[in-house]
């Protein structure tokens, strides 16, 4: 099978091009001969995996964080919840500093052990969440992602967390974003339709629809999500005081922070969700677009090695 690695080169604060020499002779060792390419800016890996599709590659391999991944798995998809090609597997090594989609497969979060992984291991089924979001102008357009996504908060939290410099980004990057996004930002009022049926409007600090349990370098916000489950976990965040913020925080690595009494969970298939005014919606820790959004399961859409 021919191999492909779409490799981020600014991925981990650049820590992974200076590596690349070395790393490149060990994933030869393990996966045999491959081909590559880097990235040289925004949305060039979902180009890159498209390109490679075309050319014949069918193990396609993302080389950096969950940014990386969520592109190239945009590269993967048509417009309608399918591969763009059914025999494509894909796999991905962890050299960047956001590793949740690694953590939600149960998989090793270090390139070298990974690579091993993906010489030796098995396709699995996995489920993608579908999105149709909005340019400003309110044009509409379909992105993927693998992992989570949420509405409100969380855009305000990837803002401030690339603030920070990228060697530094990782689980106290997101703890300290996450605080810093919780300091200026009001509760928004959200109108939100679960399979159907459409839920009272309410005020909400964020809204996430998980694929996955984990995001923001391993706080567990979803510990019940799958991503060979069929469906979504919705979890939704009522408004907090500053001081009960702070309680909260350790909750969200510990697995219950869904017990709280301000946080809602449902299963979904289909998640629609609407603001009076335009809000920030994130995928897998990337900012595409904004609301209103459409969040649709693909159950097993993608064979992923593991």
């Amino acid at each position: 099978m021919k191999t492909f690695l779409i490799v981020n080169p600014e991925a981990a604060g650049g820590r992974s091009l200076r590596r690349w020499p070395y790393l490149c002779d060990q994933i030869y060792q393990r996966l045999g001969l491959f081909e590559y390419e880097f990235t040289n800016a925004s949305g060039a890996a979902t180009v890159l995996a498209r390109k490679a599709v075309d050319g014949g590659y069918r193990r396609i391999v993302a080389v950096g964080g969950d940014g990386t991944v969520n592109e190239v798995i945009n590269g993967l998809m048509d417009l309608h919840g399918h591969a763009v090609a059914p025999d494509i597997l894909f796999g991905a090594l962890p050299a960047g500093s956001g590793t949740d989609y690694w953590r939600s497969l149960g998989l090793p979060e270090q390139l070298l052990p990974m690579a091993e992984r993906l010489a030796v291991g098995t396709p699995m089924a996995c489920d993608l969440g579908r999105v149709t979001l909005h340019w400003g102008d309110g044009r509409p357009f379909v992105r993927y992602f693998c992992n989570m996504a949420d509405v409100g908060l969380g855009g305000e939290v990837v803002h401030h967390a690339r603030q920070f410099p990228a060697w530094s980004r990782g689980r106290i990057n997101y703890a300290l974003a996450t605080m810093k996004g919780l300091w200026g930002w009001r509760p928004t009022i959200m109108s939100i339709t679960v399979d159907g049926k459409t839920l009272p409007p309410e005020p909400l600090l964020i809204a996430l629809v998980a694929n996955g349990p984990s995001c923001g370098g391993g706080m567990c916000v979803a510990p019940q999500a799958t991503v060979t489950s069929g469906h979504f976990e919705l979890v939704r965040v009522q408004p907090v005081r500053w001081s009960r913020a702070l309680a909260l925080l350790p909750s969200l690595y510990s697995g219950r922070f869904t017990s709280a009494p301000e946080v809602q969970t449902s299963h979904a298939r289909e998640v629609i969700i609407d603001a009076p005014e335009p809000l920030k919606v994130s995928l897998d820790g990337e900012v595409p677009g904004q609301t209103r959004a459409t969040f649709q399961i693909c159950p097993k859409a993608l064979s992923v090695i593991v």
